[in-house]
């Protein structure tokens, strides 16, 4: 099936205390499962460490405003350790996450934006089923 959410773009920007996302959609986003407008974000540079060298997901449970901020073991297992503000409207998420919630060490991290993937806990389905920026084990980097 595909994606309910066609990532199109992915913008970042962050001060001293958080990371803002910008995320644009071909259509209207709908979050209905735990798979939608995923976040995987790791700090630092890429390493090894929690899932698949990510640490968090963010988005796998919301409310209308908000957002959970997951850390992520090894097997892709999940533990909340905080909530974030999210705003949906049209095509367009916005995220604010607070640098403190993912004890960052610098202003580096790395991340992707998945949706609709079917086995979120095999990193191979990111290549072939929802959708993935970038896809895969890839990630975009910030440098701060």
């Amino acid at each position: 099936d595909a994606a309910k959410n066609a990532v199109q773009t992915v913008k970042i920007t962050a001060d001293s205390n958080n990371i803002y996302m910008l995320i644009t959609c071909s259509n209207d986003i709908t979050l209905t499962a735990e798979n939608s407008m995923n976040i995987f974000i790791g700090t630092g540079t890429p390493q090894t460490k929690g899932w698949e060298g990510y640490e968090y997901v963010v988005n796998r449970e919301r409310t209308t405003n908000t957002a959970s901020v997951m850390a992520l073991d090894t097997d892709g297992n999940t533990s909340v350790v905080g909530n974030v503000k999210m705003n949906v409207s049209g095509n367009i998420m916005q995220v604010e996450i607070p640098k403190s919630l993912l004890k960052m060490q610098s202003d580096t991290f790395y991340f992707k934006v998945a949706d609709s993937v079917e086995n979120i806990t095999d990193i191979m389905d990111y290549y072939v089923t929802g959708r993935s920026m970038p896809m895969g084990r890839f990630s975009y980097q910030y440098l701060g």
